[in-house]
Formats: C-alpha cells, sequence, structure tokens
C-alpha cells in the first residue's frame, strides 16, 4: 500500500514538472533558442520514457501541442527529437488505455 502511494505521489510530482517544462519550453520556442528546446524536449522525452508523467497529465496540460510547435522551428535535430516525444506520448496512451 505504501509503494503504492509513493508511486501515485512521484506521478503527480512529475505532473508538476511536465507543466514547468511545458512552459520553459513554449518560452523558448518563442525565442527561438534552439539549444534550450533541445534539452527541454530531451527532458520531457527522458520522463515520457521511464513514465514517470501519467497520460492523463500530458493529455490535461496538453503538451503535445507545445512539441508540435517546436518541431516546426526548422531545425532537423528538434525535429527528430520532437518525433520521439510524440512516440513516447502515443505509447503512454496505449499503456493508460491497457491500464498499465
Amino acid at each position: 500500500r505504501i509503494n503504492r502511494l509513493e508511486n501515485d505521489l512521484s506521478l503527480k510530482q512529475g505532473a508538476g514538472t511536465v507543466e514547468e517544462l511545458q512552459k520553459d519550453l513554449q518560452q523558448a520556442v518563442t525565442a527561438g533558442d534552439k539549444p534550450k528546446v533541445s534539452e527541454i524536449l530531451e527532458s520531457l522525452l527522458g520522463m515520457f520514457k521511464e513514465s514517470k508523467v501519467t497520460y492523463d497529465a500530458v493529455k490535461t496540460c496538453k503538451v503535445g501541442k507545445d512539441v508540435g510547435n517546436a518541431m516546426k522551428m526548422g531545425d532537423p535535430d528538434i525535429a527528430a527529437l520532437g518525433r520521439k516525444a510524440v512516440g513516447e506520448i502515443q505509447a503512454l496512451a496505449q499503456r493508460a488505455a491497457l491500464g498499465i
């Protein structure tokens, strides 16, 4: 029971972190700061891969939209990172649908 509570707590903390990273990503895209955008996308990708955040949190804050905006900056490296992040968001959705 305690393990489940710890897991829920870490997912809630992850949701807050995603929202903070999303705001940073929005600012970096607006400023055209490509190195910062890459760094944030890598952080988000790591969180998605390790399931440190729930799909509901990702869906609620609509971070995918900002990832898409970053992909449109014209940098092929950022676009590749964005595609990986979108793939992980889709994997989160599948895991959520299966109840994993």
